[in-house]
């Protein structure tokens, strides 16, 4: 049924490019800020309304709105060097404790923004 939310909601979205800040350290999680970009902010704060819309409840809260900051985790292989973009054309609909395990991750569906 979300995946099902996402790819009706996502028809009205393009693919654009965003561009990697500071990188920072989040306790021992390393992470790339996204700079600003209004139409992540568009895409972000419409995916947000739209699941609240639909019920959604969220475990933390705290992390939504003005709480949430943009940003991409370095990974062992890879990372977003600050100045570099990298296109979002995709959306992940992704289970952030896949039964109840707060360290796995489980991408449930993908939607494709248009070109």
């Amino acid at each position: 049924e979300i995946n099902s939310l996402f790819k009706e909601f996502l028809i009205q979205f393009k693919s654009f490019d965003v561009m990697g800040g500071d990188i920072v350290s989040w306790g021992d999680i390393q992470v790339t800020l996204l700079q600003p970009s209004d139409e992540f902010d568009a895409l972000y704060r419409g995916i947000q309304e739209m699941l609240i819309d639909n019920g959604a409840v969220f475990n933390e809260p705290e992390y939504l709105a003005d709480g949430f900051t943009p940003h991409v985790t370095v990974q062992k292989s890879e990372k977003l060097v600050p100045g570099d973009s990298r296109r979002v054309w995709c959306v992940s609909v992704v289970d952030m404790f896949p039964g109840g395990d707060f360290e796995q991750r489980l991408i449930s569906g993908n939607v494709e923004l248009a070109s």
